[in-house]
């Protein structure tokens, strides 16, 4: 099941951008969910401390050790990762590991 995530100043553009990238699941025949994995207050505020290339690997680890991602999940991030670029990437974190997708 692949579960979306999008991070965008824009919360109406990040909406279309989860909506768009659902339905692209859809058409392929895979599974897309709106069950968003959850992390501990604790460890929100631990990752926000954490610079940004790092950050993600963590908390992929951290999705996977505290069952927010079950096996056979799968969470497609889409992210702006500076504000300065207009440019979107997509990383993928499954089974604990997170890469980012060229």
């Amino acid at each position: 099941t692949w579960l979306v995530e999008v991070f965008h100043p824009e919360v109406a553009v990040g909406q279309k951008i989860s909506f768009a990238v659902k339905n692209a699941l859809l058409d392929r025949g895979l599974h897309a969910s709106d069950r968003a994995p959850a992390l501990a207050a604790g460890d929100i505020e631990v990752i926000g401390a954490v610079e940004p290339e790092r950050a993600y690997p963590l908390v992929c680890a951290r999705y996977a050790a505290a069952g927010s991602l079950r096996p056979d999940d799968a969470l497609m991030a889409v992210v702006l990762r500076d504000p300065r670029e207009t440019m979107l990437h997509v990383g993928v974190c499954a089974d604990g590991r997170w890469r980012w997708l060229r």
